[in-house]
């Protein structure tokens, strides 16, 4: 139930606020209203207008982290967003995958594990952040492009 209802609330944050302009001032009051349903969050926590953030209650984030025009970010067990991390727009991060069984991905339950982001790091346009990555301080995650646990 609570998942819901968080669910309803960052939808609520979303449609509500998606009129204003993405403005540093509003961004971050964005952020300070998603900042109340997280596990954690720092300071000057900034959120684009059309970013998507699910499962909110398992994301962390550090100071002075940005989330980027329609970027998404989905949570099933946790995300971990260090200090001064970029997201750049159209990216995904996500710690769930799917699997694979008899050469199908349709009905196999997949890996879920922790993504880590640490501090500095830069999530470029377009990339895709999958379950099990660890993103090193001050990595450039180079645009349209995926990284995945190996």
């Amino acid at each position: 139930m609570k998942q819901k209802i968080l669910l309803i609330y960052t939808w609520f944050i979303r449609t509500i606020l998606i009129i204003l302009p993405d403005m540093p001032v509003i961004m971050r009051f964005r952020g300070f209203l998603y900042s109340f349903a997280m596990k954690s969050c720092g300071k000057n926590f900034q959120v684009s207008a059309s970013a998507s953030i699910r499962g909110i209650q398992n994301i962390s984030c550090g100071n002075h982290v940005y989330f980027g025009p329609n970027s998404y970010i989905f949570s099933r067990i946790s995300i971990v967003i260090h200090d001064e991390v970029l997201i750049a727009m159209n990216s995904v991060i996500i710690d769930s995958n799917h699997g694979k069984d008899n050469n199908s991905y349709r009905y196999v339950r997949g890996r879920t594990q922790e993504v880590i982001i640490e501090k500095g790091a830069w999530i470029a346009a377009n990339s895709v952040v999958t379950a099990g990555s660890h993103i090193k301080e001050g990595t450039i995650v180079p645009p349209c492009t995926v990284t995945r646990y190996k």
